[in-house]
């Protein structure tokens, strides 16, 4: 894994200089920290995945509450930041943005909710003991990414490394849901699936609309949450009473 999501840095520094590598370094930055949070996730299911599968417990209610509670919340980050992806830049490069830095951290920043992904199916398939079927996939996904690198980054710098982040964390995010669908029998709900394309829509348009009337940053996030909280709890996305059992199925697993 640690090939293809931190080749590119290398591999740009190589092929493109490093004032490149520091454009893609700088768009990096908060897929770090939002990274950060979604490992979190990670760290709580894989002890509730493993008691339930050496149980015999039937996993996919925890895999669609997970899925639930991380994807409309990504792709809400991913709506705002494309949009305000100037702005955000300004505030933290005050004299370094350019049209290179934005775009590279639009195709950085959509790749989030594939992270958001694997941190759910691929801990799953972990806490089955998958680990032959991990291995093939990490490597599949270090030859892609190396591959991607050296034609991308030739032609777009540090946009092309920001483009290969992005196909490749979704191809490996999709991946790893065949597997998990195919190891543990999961149902597609394409219900969910609108759900989730419902939120990403709606967001987008308020942030369109907030920018389009030039709201401040701080009142585009402030509305952006009000917002979000509104929409997921409407259509029935986040729940109370399904979340609460797992946490204390979690804190009695601590």
């Amino acid at each position: 894994m640690a090939i293809y999501m931190r080749s590119d840095v290398l591999m740009l520094e190589r092929l493109a200089g490093t004032a490149q590598n520091y454009i893609y370094l700088e768009a990096y930055r908060i897929l770090e920290a939002a990274n950060m949070i979604a490992f979190l996730f990670a760290g709580i299911l894989l002890p509730m995945f493993s008691r339930m599968i050496s149980q015999k417990v039937h996993v996919e209610n925890l895999v669609v509450t997970t899925a639930n509670m991380m994807l409309p919340a990504s792709l809400a980050l991913v709506a705002f930041c494309i949009v305000f992806a100037e702005p955000i830049m300004k505030i933290l490069y005050p004299n370094d943005v350019n049209p290179q830095l934005i775009l590279s951290f639009s195709f950085i920043i959509g790749s989030f909710p594939a992270f958001c992904i694997m941190y759910i199916y691929s801990t799953l398939l972990t806490a089955n003991g998958n680990i032959t079927l991990l291995i093939k996939i990490a490597l599949f996904g270090g030859v892609l990414s190396i591959g991607l690198n050296l034609i991308l980054i030739h032609m777009y710098q540090s946009v092309g490394a920001a483009l290969t982040c992005f196909i490749v964390e979704w191809l490996l995010g999709a991946i790893y849901i065949y597997y998990c669908i195919k190891e543990f029998h999961l149902k597609i709900q394409f219900s969910r699936i609108t759900q989730f394309v419902i939120v990403f829509a709606l967001m987008c348009f308020l942030n369109v609309s907030l920018r389009y009337f030039e709201i401040s940053l701080p009142y585009a996030i402030a509305c952006n949450g009000i917002t979000f909280l509104l929409v997921v709890y409407s259509i029935k996305l986040w729940d109370k009473k399904l979340i609460e059992p797992y946490f204390k199925q979690f804190s009695a697993n601590s």
